[in-house]
């Protein structure tokens, strides 16, 4: 089975860069965050239909989703990191601070993203230290954070003589805060320690499959010359996998009410389908070694799709003796040049395959290949029939050997040969008859010679006289011989 094709999902978390692609925008703190509507419903419904009472303004058309949040709901820095997340299933806590981690988790509660919850609890208590939990139980405290607050007060009940030695800590937190950890503590319950949650498990390929399958909300549809069939796809999904992608993407203006009508030349409706799946959740079941070919032939070089070419040239290695010989004709082409695992391996599996299989293989196929491909395929059949040996006439050989040749001879070949047979013999029928007629323009020569000299009474005599000339030298001729 082929290696999946690594997904580039998370681009779209560069929102800037993709805004005219997507169909979802969120404004907080006056500024503009840009996503793909069908991505969001999937990942994270309750963004998708975000609660009254946290927005402002709210707008939702066929086409186009557009939300305000409140002041002081949620910040701009939290929201793109919970796109993020939205995108990859990845949340990099490490780079943020414990307030931004704060702020994450106050979203992430707000707008139901309880992975992401889950994920900001399991950071801060791996941060809890008698330094730091000051800072965290003052936050939880003023955003109402009562999870984490009591993992704050559990903490402190663990460690409580070198929480309130901490006199700096203690005055940052206040009165109020310093009065509870004292009462708590006086209550002598018995505390257990502190346990991280167990991480979420995301699998994002499953996910992103679920939008491919249910293709909510497409901008696009992919046209073809071979059928008047179309392909419907997003074109955010595609335009983040490559540049020139993203170019061709933005040529086109679409949305869900009236999608973009985009062509794909050369391309077999069925070679982009397995495509949109490589793009969407990195692996397809319908992917044929002939459409593997076709991608790398037209789509995943021009358009720079480097993964999802070692995706198809793994496909096509699965040779059949139905797509053996356009698996053998993709590994000529010129963009192959420099793979030599194509070009060498590939190539040479294909020609062996070839020569095994030969007689099962469409010899009408073979018939219209370039020249420099047939002359290889003949080249390894003559290496191969070197190192077996020819059989020779032995009884019974000469049957065997007929359906070997009839097998190697077209039916196109033979009319061919029929072809040549016949025109050989007309060509000897007319260098017959032209010979003929040269004789006869011959004979018409010396008749009119003979007329002309009966005539013309001087060419007569000149004629007599170069006779008696000849009879003299004749004469003479026989003389020196008797001598």
């Amino acid at each position: 089975m082929a290696t999946p094709v690594p997904l580039r999902h998370g681009d779209l978390a560069n929102h800037e860069r993709f805004a005219k692609l997507c169909d979802f925008e969120m404004v907080v703190e006056g500024k503009t965050i840009y996503a793909v509507r069908a991505v969001v419903e999937q990942r994270l419904p309750h963004l998708a239909s975000a609660p009254p009472e946290l927005l402002a303004k709210s707008k939702v058309k066929p086409n186009l989703v557009h939300i305000e949040f409140k002041d002081n709901i949620v910040t701009y820095d939290a929201m793109v990191s919970l796109l993020d997340y939205i995108y990859t299933g990845q949340l990099v806590l490490a780079m943020h601070s414990l307030r931004q981690i704060i702020m994450i988790l106050i979203a992430a509660t707000k707008l139901g993203a309880d992975d992401v919850a889950t994920l900001c609890k399991r950071r801060l208590i791996g941060q809890l230290t008698v330094d730091t939990v000051f800072p965290i139980l003052k936050m939880a405290h003023d955003h109402n954070l009562m999870g984490i607050k009591a993992l704050c007060m559990q903490f402190c009940m663990l460690n409580y003589v070198e929480v309130v030695g901490k006199k700096s800590g203690i005055s940052s937190i206040g009165i109020e805060l310093f009065q509870e950890i004292t009462m708590e503590h006086t209550k002598g319950a018995e505390v257990q320690e502190l346990v991280a949650p167990e991480a979420p498990e995301v699998n994002i390929p499953a996910e992103f499959e679920a939008v491919h399958k249910d293709m909510a909300h497409a901008d696009a549809v992919a046209v073809f010359s071979e059928t008047d069939k179309t392909v419907p796809f997003h074109r955010a999904v595609l335009a983040a996998h490559s540049d020139p992608l993203l170019r061709l993407m933005l040529n086109y203006s679409g949305d869900a009410k009236k999608p973009a009508k985009i062509p794909f030349e050369g391309v077999t409706e069925l070679a982009f389908r397995s495509l949109l799946q490589l793009v969407y959740f990195g692996r397809s079941n319908t992917l044929s070694p002939v459409a593997a070919c076709n991608l790398i032939a037209k789509l995943v070089v021009p358009f720079e799709l480097d993964q999802v070419r070692g995706y198809c040239e793994q496909v096509a290695g699965d040779l059949t003796v139905v797509n053996v010989l356009t698996v053998l004709e993709m590994t000529y082409l010129p963009i192959n040049v420099d793979r030599p695992k194509i070009t060498g391996d590939l190539r040479e599996r294909c020609l062996s395959f070839v020569v095994g299989q030969f007689p099962k293989i469409s010899v009408l196929q073979i018939e219209y290949m370039p020249h420099n491909i047939l002359m290889d395929i003949l080249k390894a059949m003559h290496s191969h029939q070197k190192a077996v040996g020819v059989p020779g006439h032995e009884a019974g050989s000469s049957d065997a050997q007929s359906d070997t040749v009839k097998a190697l001879v077209t039916p196109r070949a033979v009319s061919m040969a029929t072809m040549d047979r016949s025109d050989s013999s007309s060509d000897a029928t007319k260098r017959r008859k032209k010979k003929h007629s040269k004789d006869k323009d011959k004979d018409k020569d010396k008749g009119s010679s003979s007329k002309d000299s009966k005539d013309d009474p001087d060419k007569k005599k000149h004629t007599k006289r170069s006779k008696s000339a000849m009879d003299m030298k004749s004469h003479v001729s026989k003389d020196n011989v008797a001598e």
